[in-house]
């Protein structure tokens, strides 16, 4: 989906099952990409942020089961950190649970098996804003978000640069910097842009402008 440079380990932190975090930081700190700079239980995730050695780039949430209330820690974790990256790990492949995870904020998911070198590398991406999900769940993601929405090509050119922009993992602030506006006048944006295509959240967003890239759609508004 988008080119990723990696400017040096990416700042990890835990959140889960302690024992789930034990091999999951032995991984992490074992790649050169990324260094665990905290780590703690999921239901003090705010606590465990201000406490990090360094601030944290991506939170790797864990679920202990289908039934976590993962969903409500990813919401309440997005309501006040609107730029930190956050994958959530599910016990297995329950699309219901990862469509809701995704639905309620996290860039990415994964199911907890995922071969350790795959899941490092969807964490630097994450990190350098895209969304990514694990293979198993990727076309789930993507025909729900179609399915949502109603591949509509009536957006206007400005809501097309903004959507592309979003495709491409730039955040908020990087989108109002390289089209000229205001961060209030891209959020505006988004809003329409989400009710246009029919999904109901920036990753859902960028999976819809995946998926009509792959099935031909219309041209880019901007230079690849």
């Amino acid at each position: 989906m988008m080119n990723l440079v990696q400017r040096g380990p990416v700042a990890v932190l835990l959140a889960g099952d302690p024992l789930v975090r034990a091999g999951l930081r032995v991984g992490f700190d074992a790649a050169a990409r990324t260094e665990v700079v905290g780590e703690g239980r999921v239901d003090d995730l705010p606590g465990l942020i201000d406490a990090a050695r360094r601030p944290p780039e991506v939170v790797v949430v864990v679920a202990a089961n289908d039934d976590d209330p993962v969903v409500d820690r990813v919401r309440s974790v997005r309501t006040v950190e609107a730029e930190l990256a956050i994958v959530v790990l599910i016990p297995s492949v329950v699309p219901d649970l990862a469509l809701a995870v995704l639905d309620a904020g996290a860039n990415g998911v994964f199911v907890l098996d995922l071969a350790e070198a795959e899941l490092v590398t969807g964490v630097v991406a994450a990190a350098q804003g895209g969304t990514p999900i694990d293979p198993r769940l990727a076309r789930v993601v993507i025909d729900a978000a179609m399915g949502a929405g109603k591949r509509n090509d009536g957006l206007t050119p400005r809501e097309c640069e903004v959507l592309e922009l979003v495709w491409r993992g730039r955040p908020n602030k990087q989108i109002a910097r390289a089209l000229g506006i205001s961060e209030p006048t891209v959020k505006a944006y988004l809003t329409r842009i989400y009710q246009r295509i029919g999904v109901r959240s920036r990753t859902e967003a960028a999976m819809w402008e995946e998926a009509r890239r792959r099935s031909g759609g219309r041209p880019s508004s901007m230079a690849s």
